[in-house]
């Protein structure tokens, strides 16, 4: 728990309640769509219930919290939109701009194609309500996208992460930050780190965490909060809670759906007044106000506390209104005197004007109707006469033209058909004589090659017959000889292939394989980024596939992943058989210095089919950062029995 976390009052979460609808009310004019963004269990959920009850007053688990972490599944496997008609129960707040938040499933930390594909589609608003976003890759992705319309885009983007994870997401930030800065629109991002109760802010490893944090996503203090959610296990009688609804209510107010608020002060009277007023006023009531209240920063926002001289701010107004009431009044009534009589004498000359153009416009409007009709009568009969004459020159021109051209028209055509005809009676008298031709030597041929024809019989017979023989006692050695020939056409090298999917810890992978492999030849083989993995062949006896460990204990993806770039390169390996492979889960702090070759807790290697064939050969391994003494000797052994075959 921090324990230098602030605690608040019912008055303050009454201020902010306050300042929240007011936002919503008044200084918001769209209703924002809000996509939640985060990791499987950093508390996606739980702030979306949070700040859903920030809005309704009342707690109600609209989004279901939990996962299940020894079967690397979660709740929320859907895209659910929860549009203000879903969690406010009062009719009378529908009329506001309360925004729409979007609820998705939890993304690995992968810079994945298909995830980057699956996030640009939801950024866009092409997926639908109620999707479930399981499957085996884009393709079933795809048949799900539905026309985009602008009410369904996302507007702000809320990423969440859990202060308590030790892993840091950041192949998942650089998938987000890259889709709303090089997309087709610029999206905001805002950030949150939940479970603060269960951190200690002074820790300095969760101080670079936070950091690291805030820079991945260039985040300033107002975009950034750290808070504690409602969980489940929220009190049945819905008592607010200050300290939890508090920092939520004014990071949603400052950030994703408010705007920055500006306060003018009300003109009275003329311009001269209002300034006279604002020189005397304005300094008097700020004085008042700094007199009166305490300013204290925490967690990068500003709370106000008012002390025992001044309880809220509606005394500071009630001094500022004593301030005018002193005014003398003579100053009031002299100038509100001066400009009723200006006033006066303003409308009565706009009157005299507009009277004058009135009659102007009513006498042009009168004369209009009779000179338009006098103008069209005269030049009606003359332009009829002309437009007649012109139709009927252009009709005679055009049958002129028309007649001359279908004359020409059948005079080319008769010629040319009587070209063609003569042409295709004497092309065809050619070919009837090379017909006749072919045809008189054909069977000139064939009547005289019987004799070779018979002869070929006799030959190809004979050839049968070698063939046979060939085959029935010829065949124990020929059959040696092509075993050896495709025996070293098919031959592999002895060496050793050490896989990694991460960049970042593709040393650590080649120093732990050194240990067991160092006496072979190996090779170093990259796969992160690589589209068709299925694609890939291997030359080496062995493979080593090194996979890091992830929050859900995936150690090869099931059918509930989106991505399955691991899956498909074991599952090939595995189908082709010429590679010995060997899947090894690293970074697990729980394989340390085991007596067996895996942690039995690992409940991915009972469910996935591929990892239970190679289990029951042996050929899966659990680790932290170093082999323990048992599976040490057992991969000596098992490659020295492979690569001396």
């Amino acid at each position: 728990m921090d324990k230098t976390s602030m605690e608040y009052s019912k008055s303050d979460l009454e201020l902010q309640i306050k300042l929240l609808q007011d936002t919503v009310q008044k200084r918001q004019t769209k209703t924002l769509t809000i996509a939640v963004i985060g990791q499987c269990g950093c508390g996606k959920s739980s702030f979306i219930n949070t700040a859903m009850a920030v809005f309704s007053g009342e707690y109600h688990e609209h989004a279901l919290v939990g996962n299940f972490e020894n079967e690397g599944e979660h709740m929320t496997r859907r895209l659910t939109r929860y549009s203000k008609e879903k969690y406010l129960e009062d009719k009378d707040s529908l009329d506001h701009c309360y925004p729409t938040i979007l609820d998705m499933t939890g993304f690995q930390d992968t810079d994945d194609e298909a995830v980057r594909e699956t996030l640009e589609m939801i950024f866009e608003g092409r997926i639908r309500d109620g999707t479930k976003l399981n499957s085996k890759g884009r393709r079933n992705v795809l048949d799900i996208v539905k026309p985009l319309f602008p009410d369904t885009k996302v507007d702000r983007i809320i990423f969440i992460a859990s202060a308590k994870f030790e892993k840091f997401p950041e192949e998942l930030m650089k998938s987000v930050k890259l889709l709303t800065l090089e997309g087709s629109r610029d999206i905001p991002i805002f950030g949150v780190l939940t479970h603060a109760d269960e951190i200690d802010v002074s820790d300095p490893k969760f101080c670079k965490f936070e950091k690291k944090f805030k820079d991945c996503l260039g985040l300033s203090s107002m975009r950034y909060l750290r808070c504690t959610n409602y969980c489940s296990n929220f009190p049945v009688d819905n008592e607010r809670i200050p300290d939890v609804e508090v920092p939520v209510m004014r990071f949603l107010r400052q950030a994703p759906i408010g705007k920055k608020i500006h306060y003018n002060l009300e003109m009275i009277g003329n311009s001269s007044l209002s300034f006279l007023l604002t020189l005397i006023i304005v300094p008097l009531a700020e004085r008042l106000v700094k007199d009166k209240c305490t300013v204290s920063e925490s967690n990068g926002t500003r709370v106000i506390y008012m002390n025992n001289q001044c309880d809220s701010v509606t005394e500071a107004v009630n001094k500022l209104a004593e301030l005018i009431t002193n005014i003398p009044s003579e100053i009031y009534h002299t100038h509100a005197e001066k400009e009723k009589e200006e006033a006066r004498n303003w409308i009565l000359e706009i009157h005299e004007i507009a009277d004058e153009q009135f009659e102007k416009q009513a006498k042009l409007v009168t004369d209009l109707p009779s000179k338009i009709y006098t103008y069209i009568e005269k030049n009606k009969e003359d332009t009829n006469n002309q437009i007649i004459n012109e139709m009927s020159n252009l009709f005679h021109k055009f049958q002129e033209i028309t007649d001359e051209h279908f004359e020409k028209l059948g005079t080319n055509l008769k010629e040319t058909l009587h070209n063609t005809h003569q042409h295709f009676e004497k092309e065809t008298k050619k070919m009837r004589s090379k017909v006749n031709i072919e045809i008189d030597s054909v069977n000139y041929r064939l009547q005289d090659n019987n004799f070779w024809m018979w002869l070929i019989v006799i030959v190809v017979i004979a050839l049968i017959v070698v063939l046979l023989y060939l085959c029935i006692f010829g065949m124990p050695k020929n059959k040696q000889q092509f075993l050896k020939s495709g025996s070293q056409e098919d031959k592999i090298e002895k060496s050793v292939v050490i896989a990694s999917f991460s960049t970042a810890n593709r040393q650590l992978h080649k120093a732990i394989a050194d240990t067991v492999a160092g006496n072979y030849e190996c090779h170093e083989l990259l796969l992160g980024g690589v589209k068709k993995v299925s694609s890939i062949e291997l030359t080496s006896q062995v493979c080593l596939v090194f996979v890091d460990k992830n929050e859900r204990n995936i150690i090869l993806e099931t059918e509930v992943d989106i991505s399955k770039t691991r899956s498909d390169f074991v599952e090939n390996l595995v189908k082709q058989g010429r590679t010995h492979v060997v899947v090894i889960y690293c970074q697990h702090e729980d394989s340390h210095g085991l007596t067996t070759l895996y942690n039995r807790n690992l409940g991915n290697i009972r469910k996935h089919k591929v990892l239970r064939q190679l289990q029951r050969q042996n050929r899966v391994l659990s680790i932290n950062k170093e082999f323990s003494s048992y599976q040490s000797d057992y991969l000596k052994v098992f490659l020295n029995e492979s690569l001396t075959e």
